[in-house]
């Protein structure tokens, strides 16, 4: 128990505002140089933290007006750091609650300095909701562009689908018409014509893989060859 109680007390001798916030901004650091690609920590202490530790209350007098006032085009607010280059629709409500969160810490060390370790404590636990909040929005920023390269996939597939469906239409009423005894036989037959009636269309479809698509397409039809079974039942479609 008293070795618990030792450890305990170094460990509140290691965990003061200033400790917190060094670790703190170290997180901050990175995830600016991880934002903007080319930066260095330099960049970080000279455009950020040095401007937040000469004028402390300027983030604060802004945020006061409203947060997402400061997201709609943080980089018009000359009290906050400029970035160092535009910043995407997902990147300013991340780059925002950086920005506060760095203010917060800057001005617990302020606050450290000059004795009020209370008010100090207080930045420190506001600057971490905002980290918290900074962290939220690239959870969320990630998640929307996962979204829309998704999006982006899916409406090139439909676009794909909906430019080859007049052959594919084709293709199934020549097969359907024609005796052929299997979905391979008729793939074979037709790739030719199929090719052909592509061009006519404007569309490209590889000689190579005219036979293996139009085998996809043909799927659900029933070909002579399984029209009738040994036992009179009616076959599966091919």
């Amino acid at each position: 128990m008293a070795e618990y109680l030792d450890d305990l007390e170094q460990t509140a001798v290691l965990l003061t505002p200033y400790n917190v916030a060094e670790l703190a901004l170290t997180d901050l650091a990175g995830s600016y140089l991880g934002m903007f690609e080319g930066t260095g920590v330099a960049d970080f202490l000279d455009n950020v933290i040095a401007k937040m530790m000469l004028d402390p209350a300027a983030v604060g007098d802004a945020v006061a007006e409203g947060f997402e006032r400061l997201c709609a085009d943080p980089a018009s607010d000359q009290r906050l750091p400029t970035p160092p280059r535009a910043l995407t629709e997902t990147e300013k409500p991340i780059y925002v609650a950086m920005m506060i969160s760095a203010s917060c810490f800057a001005q617990a060390l302020i606050a450290e300095k000059a004795g009020a370790m209370d008010l100090a404590w207080f930045y420190i636990m506001v600057g971490k909701y905002w980290t918290g909040i900074m962290h939220g929005a690239q959870v969320i920023g990630q998640m929307m562009i996962a979204q829309a390269v998704a999006d982006r996939a899916s409406a090139g597939g439909q676009a794909k689908k909906a430019k080859y469906d007049p052959l594919r239409e084709f293709v199934r009423k020549a097969a359907a018409a024609g005796n052929y005894p299997s979905k391979r036989n008729a793939a074979m037959n037709l790739a030719p014509d199929a090719i052909v009636q592509a061009e006519a269309m404007g569309i490209r479809l590889s000689s190579a893989q005219a036979q293996k698509t139009i085998e996809g397409w043909l799927s659900g039809i029933t070909f002579a060859s399984r029209r009738t079974t040994p036992s009179g039942k009616k076959p599966m479609p091919e």
